[in-house]
């Protein structure tokens, strides 16, 4: 994730063959984190499904 061309975050997947991911995402609370990792899980699978 980038702000203003500057990363602040990222979330990336750790395994393809299990769909797992994790996020990195210093300085928001937890619940924001979540949300923004559903989302991007959300993402990749309707990516995908195209």
């Amino acid at each position: 994730m980038r702000v203003n061309g500057r990363r602040v975050g990222s979330v990336k997947r750790t395994s393809v063959l299990r769909g797992d991911a994790e996020a990195d995402l210093p300085g928001l609370p937890m619940p924001v984190q979540l949300f923004a990792l559903v989302l991007v899980l959300t993402m990749w699978d309707a990516t995908a499904a195209w």
